[in-house]
């Protein structure tokens, strides 16, 4: 015979007088300020490695708008404009990369936000540790934006030299390889998504549910049996 007990645990100031809500983005371990903190002191030594794959799959782009000059096909390509299509997405891609590289360094900022924001009360750590999030969340936000749009100009702006190369020429090989590396920034996404995601899952934990064996005495027949507690916290 298996008996289970349930608990449910709601620390709230009502079941405790004078006691403090508790609050998710404080129990996290590492908070979010924390997190930013450890982040900021790697960001300056991957700032200009961490849009390679963006930058891989745009080098490919311009590199087949420049064959596509010798491989267009003057019968789907009258007017010659399919290579300016691969070398405008690919170098507006290069050069968008090199600014963010050098001008945008979210955790950096966000860190130093931080520095002057008080934190002695739990409303002024609350405020403080909400900020974090959002710099957090903001800088994964605009890693996804960066992924997508990244993919679909360069999958798109080689899809179309593609169908005006001519069939069988170099042109049509490069343009389906710069097709295949248009993908690259969705296999291998930003540090900023991951360290979201990482941060998220870590506060998930807090309301997971903790199972522990137990030996308990049935009331009614007296006989001992083997039980599971399983205790859900919500805060």
């Amino acid at each position: 015979m298996t008996l289970c007990f349930v608990s449910i645990l709601m620390p709230f100031a009502a079941y405790a007088s004078g006691a403090d809500y508790e609050y998710p983005e404080l129990m996290v371990t590492p908070r979010a300020s924390d997190r930013i903190s450890q982040e900021a002191k790697q960001e300056a030594a991957t700032k200009w490695t961490r849009h390679i794959p963006i930058q891989a799959s745009a080098l490919m782009t311009l590199v087949a708008g420049a064959i596509q000059f010798s491989a267009k096909d003057p019968g789907k390509d009258a007017e010659g404009r399919s290579p300016l299509f691969g070398i405008g997405a690919g170098g507006a891609w290069l050069v968008t990369s090199f600014l963010l590289s050098a001008y945008y360094n979210p955790y950096d900022s966000a860190q130093k936000s931080l520095a002057g924001m008080p934190a002695r009360t739990q409303r002024e750590q609350l405020t403080r540790e909400r900020y974090a999030e959002e710099a957090i969340e903001s800088a994964a936000c605009l890693g996804r934006r960066l992924m997508w749009l990244s993919f679909m100009t360069n999958a798109g702006a080689s899809a179309w030299m593609l169908s005006k190369a001519t069939s069988g020429s170099m042109g049509m090989f490069v343009d389906i390889a710069a097709i295949a590396m248009a993908v690259t920034p969705v296999f291998f996404q930003y540090r900023w998504q991951s360290v979201a995601a990482e941060q998220r899952s870590y506060k998930k934990r807090i309301y997971g549910p903790v199972a522990a064996p137990l030996f308990l005495q049935d009331p009614a027949s007296g006989k001992v049996g083997t039980g599971v507690s399983l205790t859900l916290a919500f805060n």
